[in-house]
């Protein structure tokens, strides 16, 4: 499995997810599966905590680790 990026879907808390790039502008969020265009890509760990998502943060505990599809 390729390292994920951070990727930020939303402003609002827990909308920054762990996702892998997919055809164009799009990226996978790995907790869920959804693709959504992010509103920018983080070069590390988000600085803000609440901003990551939930399920991506105990992905990124555990390994990076794919969640529930």
């Amino acid at each position: 499995m390729t390292a994920a990026t951070w990727y930020v879907a939303s402003l609002a808390d827990g909308q920054t997810h762990l996702a892998d790039r997919v055809e164009g502008a799009l990226v996978t969020a790995r907790c869920d599966s959804r693709q959504f265009k992010p509103l920018a890509a983080l070069a590390g760990t988000p600085p803000d905590q609440a901003q990551i998502c939930p399920a991506c943060r105990t992905a990124m505990m555990a390994g990076g680790r794919r969640g529930k599809r």
